[in-house]
C-alpha cells in the first residue's frame, strides 16, 4: 500500500505561498457542476456505463 500511495502522490508539488483548493480536473475552467460529472460517467464505454448507472442513479434517493 505504501508504494501504491507513494505513486499517487508523485506528480503532487507543495507550494508554501500559494493557498490550497480543489480542483476538477475535467473541467478546471468551470469547476465541478453536476452536468460535467454526469457526462464524464456516461461518456466512458458500455462496461464502465453499466458500473456508473448504480452511481448516478441510486436506488435509495427519492426520484423528487
Amino acid at each position: 500500500m505504501l508504494g501504491e500511495c507513494q505513486t499517487l502522490l508523485l506528480n503532487i508539488s507543495l507550494q508554501d505561498r500559494s493557498s490550497d483548493r480543489w480542483q476538477w480536473h475535467p473541467d478546471a475552467d468551470k469547476g465541478y457542476i453536476v452536468r460535467g460529472a454526469y457526462q464524464l460517467l456516461t461518456s466512458q464505454d458500455a462496461v464502465t456505463l453499466d458500473d456508473a448507472a448504480c452511481l448516478i442513479w441510486h436506488s435509495q434517493v427519492p426520484l423528487k
